[in-house]
């Protein structure tokens, strides 16, 4: 049986592998100085947000997480990964400085 700690420790391990790390820096870039009208917006905010997040790249984090809005989708990754989903994101939220009213709502 996998714990908590176990998939928390895993999770770390992946995200921050330096080739995993450097292809959702890549990614997240990318998409971040693309079109930021797309329908989806903020759900894919929401996935690099907490990918970088956890991969440790917090400035490219913070970027993402501004355009996420306040509410966090069903099917993000807040909620794949942390048992407590919306307390994760406000915390990391706060670790990355990024005021409530920095963040837009759909």
């Amino acid at each position: 049986m996998v714990t908590v700690g176990d998939f928390n420790s895993l999770r770390r391990e992946y995200l921050t592998d330096p080739g995993v790390r450097s292809e959702i820096a890549d990614a997240a870039d990318l998409w971040l100085s693309g079109d930021n009208d797309h329908p989806t917006r903020q759900e894919t905010a929401h996935e690099f947000g907490s990918a970088l997040y956890f991969a440790d790249e917090k400035e490219l984090a913070a970027r993402a997480l501004r355009l996420a809005g306040t509410t966090v989708p069903e099917s993000s990754a807040w909620v794949q990964w942390e048992l407590s989903s919306e307390y994760e994101y406000v915390r990391a939220c706060q670790k990355l400085e990024i005021p409530l009213s920095a963040r837009t709502e759909a």
